[in-house]
């Protein structure tokens, strides 16, 4: 497929065709690997996939923060059960996948017309907004603070380090999103709560003060794929 996209003598429309016609079928084989899922699977999958493996520094941690933990080869993001979050003062459950080691990935959700609570770590993290429209502040101790909004389908990244709160924008429904990290790497290196989230480092070549910082803007060019019309799949996601 790549090569298809990068060949000169191929017109956009047409690529933009075959790129639709192969999501279609992507999506359909998804369907497929569910449904063989489905039939096949022990009747104690739903307990095997709350196990927790050995014992690490990252496992314990996990543990702790008192959420639900799901190890599957997929799961569906915007139906998985919740749990509350004390620490992040929302809900949310982790993802941990088969094969995983470096990353990790959690979905949380925050209630109509509330915020999460302040946050910050020394592991990377990217979201991508599953439901719902908000904001996000971003700040340094000592700095300005920074908000910038985001809706379904958003993708950002909270600074290193940096002081974070997430705001749901509606009073009528919930905002749900999904987080990979790079926390397991990180907690199973330094093997500290406190440098993790209480270090005052500040990476000042990841985030500065000025008004424009968030600003920049830049040209991409997407294809849909299918959605409940043609699918029957509305609200399905599969995080492989």
């Amino acid at each position: 497929m790549v090569e298809f996209l990068e060949r000169e003598d191929i017109s956009n429309d047409q690529k933009k065709t075959f790129a639709g016609q192969y999501s279609t079928v992507l999506w359909e084989a998804l369907n497929n690997y569910q449904e063989v899922f489905e039939m096949n699977k022990p009747a104690d999958w739903e307990e095997q996939s709350k196990r927790q493996g050995p014992e690490t520094t990252y496992s314990k941690w996990q543990r702790d923060e008192g959420i639900p933990i799901y190890k599957n080869y997929w799961v569906d993001l915007y139906a998985l059960e919740l749990g509350p979050w004390e620490r992040k003062g929302c809900l949310g459950a982790f993802v941990n996948l088969s094969g995983q080691e470096s990353l990790d990935a959690y979905v949380a959700e925050i209630p109509p017309g509330k915020e999460s609570k302040p946050e910050r770590h020394m592991f990377e993290k990217g979201i991508y907004i599953l439901s719902g429209q908000g904001s996000t502040t971003v700040w340094y101790d000592g700095m300005p603070k920074h908000t910038f909004e985001w809706q379904e389908g958003s993708l950002f990244s909270p600074p290193l380090n940096c002081w974070h709160q997430h705001f749901n924008g509606r009073g009528d429904a919930p905002v749900r999103y999904l987080a990979v990290t790079t926390a397991p790497l990180v907690i199973n290196l330094f093997h500290s709560k406190e440098f993790v989230y209480e270090n005052p480092f500040t990476f000042r070549d990841r985030y500065r003060p000025e008004k424009e910082y968030f600003t920049d803007t830049g040209v991409m060019e997407s294809v849909l794929f299918p959605d409940s019309k043609s699918s029957n799949q509305k609200g399905r996601s599969w995080w492989m």
